[in-house]
């Protein structure tokens, strides 16, 4: 009877140790990339331009960044792109909305917004500049 009792107490012992130490299962992380350029050849248009960096839950805004004020014809070409990577806060795992806005001066504010499903871990939002 002793030598029952001290199997199963080192049985318990040990399911206890190895399941106690398991690694907690983490979702994988997120990331969007921002990628900006033209195709088009906006030589002498000397106006500015101001990009932002979007991304929105269903509570709000998650994220936004501006990139340094620019004039329309220094926007780069697709050789040239601007490429921002951004891990997506406190790894949400909702659906959000990922895009940027801009503003010209004296023109008026436009925007280009996407979606980045749930469960998507990877997604490129590009604006090909027209």
């Amino acid at each position: 009877m002793k030598l029952f009792s001290l199997a199963a107490i080192v049985i318990l012992l040990l399911t206890a140790l190895f399941s106690c130490s398991k690694d907690p299962v983490t979702n994988p992380e997120r990331k969007i990339r921002y990628i900006l350029y033209t195709n088009q050849d906006f030589s002498g248009d000397k106006d500015t331009i101001r990009f932002t960096l979007l991304m929105h839950n269903h509570t709000g805004k998650m994220f936004d960044s501006a990139i340094a004020p620019m004039t329309v014809e220094n926007i780069p070409d697709f050789n040239h792109k601007i490429v921002i990577d951004r891990l997506i806060p406190n790894n949400d795992t909702s659906t959000f909305s990922v895009g940027f806005s801009y503003y010209i001066d004296n023109v008026g504010l436009a925007w280009s917004i996407d979606t980045c499903s749930a469960g998507v871990t990877y997604k490129e939002v590009r604006l090909d500049f027209k």
